[in-house]
């Protein structure tokens, strides 16, 4: 894989491209926000630290910050375990798709490549893998893997041969149905299911194949939706094909009608209870669903499972810099936005979902970053009032785990992405009045960085940590990863960081809130909190199965430099 040597001028930020991606830094020319520039003064047992900014005269944000060896471990390690879970249609029995031949919608561009499935579990592949392949292989670049993915993912959206395309569809109760029912329309589609809203374009049902959970694989999943229509704008890119490039934009507008629920609008969003400094375009709410079946603010499940289904959230769901690269897409290629939509309006759902999205962060974790697996919102009021309610696929509300786990990266993306726009995210009080202080991917990553780097100093004397110091020894990561679990708990999170830190998805996520330049420290110190933190996750972290490796091909690609948005 090589780069062309380079500087590319791009919306006002120059990026410097090298054949080695860990030396990519970007330049932009956004004010650094006050925040930024008060000194930290972190008390250890051994002594306090006095870190304070750098003189400079320059205006500009600080450096983004690269791990020096995070290509290597995604080269060598990381990418080809990952691989190892591919299943080849035609290759591969347990292959659980539709073959291509089988898929009407597949993409003329697509004809007669083999699609690749993630095998997520033994016979098995959830939308959640195939999703975050489909986003891996487009920021390494491998066109080939992708094309392969993304028809693996259209034949997902196909879910049964021989029938119409299922699209997601499924149901938002406990029916027990067979899925061809669902697919054929034997069966009718339930009042709060949002699927199949754009033709061809289908945000697929989570768990292929259907025989493993019937009806309750159908239903889409917005985490799983979101990395691979990422993936598909970069193939979209890659290609410069024409075709792709409208399949992506009519991606993008089924997952604002389906995973944010604009298909169904009153019964997907809320006004806000004031108006204050508001401005009219973000006084309607929108959040996000679970996917095409129940979620977000949509109360039409019935049952007695309807009180998981209706008002919850996850908030790792929540990808701001994902949603601002549809939004921008849909406006560099309207173009192709379906009849009865507009790029402007949809990206005025995607922009509140964003704002509202961080507003509600800010009140439902803690100051440490710590976010409960599910949130309940009220059915009216402000989306931050609500409960430690709801509970699905075997994780609890009120717990740091498995399900919570992707929020540090996906926060940390946006700042990597849009590092002036998420800098001036508003933030509003229970007035609706504008905050002086923004909060967006800045103020969320410096909670978990700082707070890990304050349990550090606190239990270990200086020099052992960054900034180094000659004669001190550097700490182990026995010494420095199972400290997540001593990360104080709140009324939002009030079980705490229950995953375990030496898995894959504990605490390497949290290593790319690293990436954030930090309140005061230098920036030769960050590189070295970047580099010394990715070499102890990397050592530390188990990455022999699934759940590990999904979550490390990610955070590898974010370290390693190559998490360069498709439009750059």
């Amino acid at each position: 894989r090589t780069r062309v040597e380079g500087e590319r001028e791009e919306d006002g930020a120059a990026w410097r491209v090298s054949t080695n991606a860990t030396t990519m830094r970007r330049a932009m020319s956004a004010t650094v926000a006050a925040a930024m520039l008060a000194p930290v003064f972190i008390s250890g047992a051994h002594g306090a630290t006095s870190m304070t900014p750098s003189k400079s005269t320059s205006t500009s944000t600080p450096e983004m910050y690269f791990s020096t060896n995070a290509s290597a471990h995604l080269d060598e390690t990381y990418w080809p375990a990952w691989k190892a879970l591919f299943l080849e249609e035609g290759t591969d029995a347990a292959y659980p798709m539709p073959a291509g031949a089988d898929t009407p919608d597949l993409l003329s561009a697509l004809s007669g490549v083999k699609g690749v499935a993630v095998n997520t579990d033994p016979g098995t592949t959830v939308t959640e893998g195939q999703g975050y392949a489909m986003f891996v292989a487009g920021m390494r670049g491998d066109v080939d893997t992708l094309k392969q993915l993304v028809v693996a993912w259209q034949a997902n959206g196909q879910g049964v041969a021989g029938v119409p395309a299922c699209g997601g569809c499924g149901v938002n109760d406990d029916s027990h149905l067979d899925a061809t029912d669902i697919c054929d329309g034997t069966v009718a589609i339930p009042d709060g299911v949002l699927c199949k809203t754009v033709d061809g374009a289908y945000m697929p049902g989570w768990d292929m194949p259907y025989s493993n959970f019937g009806v309750g694989s159908m239903g889409s999943a917005t985490d799983g939706d979101e990395d691979a229509v990422t993936g598909i704008i970069y193939l979209a890119e890659a290609t410069g094909d024409e075709e792709i490039r409208e399949y992506a934009v009519k991606s993008i507008t089924a997952f604002v009608l389906e995973d944010l629920g604009y298909a169904n609008a009153t019964l997907n969003s809320r006004p806000v209870p004031h108006t204050g400094d508001i401005p009219e375009s973000q006084q309607t709410m929108y959040l996000w669903r679970g996917g095409s079946c129940w979620g977000g603010y949509d109360t039409s499940s019935p049952g007695t499972n309807g009180a998981n289904r209706n008002l919850c959230i996850n908030p790792a769901y929540f990808s701001p810099g994902q949603w601002r690269l549809f939004r921008d897409y849909l406006k560099a290629h309207s173009k192709y936005v379906p009849r009865g939509f507009t790029a402007e309006e949809l990206g005025t759902v995607l922009d509140s979902a964003i704002v509202w999205g961080y507003n509600t962060l800010n009140r439902i974790s803690c100051d440490n970053g710590l976010v409960s697996n599910w949130w309940t919102l009220p059915d009216q009021g402000w989306p931050w009032d609500g409960s430690l309610s709801c509970a699905n696929s075997g994780t609890s509300a009120g717990a740091y785990y498995s399900d919570a786990s992707r929020i540090p990266w996906r926060v940390a993306l946006d700042y990597l992405w849009y590092p002036e726009e998420t800098a001036q995210t508003p933030l509003y009080n229970d007035k609706g009045k504008l905050s002086s202080t923004p909060f967006g991917a800045v103020e969320y990553s410096n909670r978990w960085a700082t707070s890990w780097l304050s349990l550090i100093a606190d239990s270990q004397p200086a020099g052992a940590y960054p900034p180094f110091a000659d004669g001190v020894q550097k700490l182990r990561n026995d010494q420095v990863l199972p400290l997540l679990s001593d990360l104080a708990t709140c009324d939002a999170c009030p079980d705490g960081f229950m995953a375990s830190p030496w898995n894959g998805w504990g605490a390497y996520p949290v290593v790319t809130a690293f990436q954030v330049p930090m309140p005061g420290v230098d920036a030769s110190t960050m590189q070295e909190w970047v580099d010394f933190m990715d070499e102890l996750a990397f050592a530390g972290c188990t990455h022999a199965q699934y759940f590990d490796l999904g979550q490390e091909v990610i955070v590898s690609s974010m370290l390693s430099g190559i998490a360069v948005s498709p439009l750059a």
